[in-house]
């Protein structure tokens, strides 16, 4: 049997809870205690939702990764609102994106091939 630390979508999104840890350590003090704990919390709760099902079982993995999905999405909320708020430099927004895309796209190609789309 296979450990969820083995799933490349796992490692992916605890890398990418890594970079929003490191990048929320330099938001304005305010700003670490709410939008960065925040932020530290969805990034965090991505592989959670990701290891916290039963992989040997398709339907309960499959609502794993649906909340991971779901959570994706409100931490991708935040980090438009961060940029909004101009609290990234160019680089730090261009490496929170390329990790956020690349963690989608794995996330994204679990969920196809467990629900692939019906023909018609």
């Amino acid at each position: 049997m296979h450990s969820y630390q083995d799933l490349l979508l796992w490692q992916r999104a605890m890398e990418l809870a890594e970079v929003i840890y490191h990048n929320t350590a330099t938001l304005p003090l305010a700003e670490r205690l709410g939008l960065g704990f925040q932020l530290r919390r969805l990034a965090l709760a991505v592989p959670l939702h990701v290891a916290a099902h039963d992989s040997q079982r398709a339907s309960t993995f499959l609502r794993g990764l649906q909340r991971a999905q779901r959570t994706l999405r409100h931490l991708e909320h935040q980090l438009v609102m961060a940029g909004r708020l101009q609290y990234w430099s160019g680089e730090q927004e261009e490496e929170i994106t390329r990790h956020l895309a690349e963690v989608q796209r794995l996330l994204q190609a679990f969920l196809h091939s467990l629900c692939p789309p019906s023909e018609s």
